[in-house]
């Protein structure tokens, strides 16, 4: 069993390698607009024992409205990743 767990990580890792590496390929571009939306929500709720469920969906629900406003309005050339972090 251990070894096929480790012989799956590898595959998992080289078909990730395999999609980045591809620059027609949009999957890097939907994951960044995915960490930008949940990222600060997964680190707070790692840092701070006490996030309750009510946070955690609040703060998803800014993430995305956030992430989607941005794209939508593409304000200068940051990465939507930042004014999610502040908004979280």
């Amino acid at each position: 069993m251990v070894w096929v767990s480790r012989l799956m990580v590898l595959v998992v890792a080289l078909v990730a390698i395999a999609l980045a590496a591809n620059q027609e390929n949009r999957m890097l571009g939907l994951v960044r607009y995915d960490w930008a939306a949940f990222g600060p929500m997964v680190l707070i709720s790692v840092m701070w024992p006490r996030m309750t469920r009510n946070e955690a969906l609040a703060g998803m629900v800014v993430g995305a409205m956030t992430v989607i406003i941005w794209k939508h309005y593409a304000w200068w050339w940051l990465s939507a990743v930042l004014p999610s972090c502040w908004s979280s």
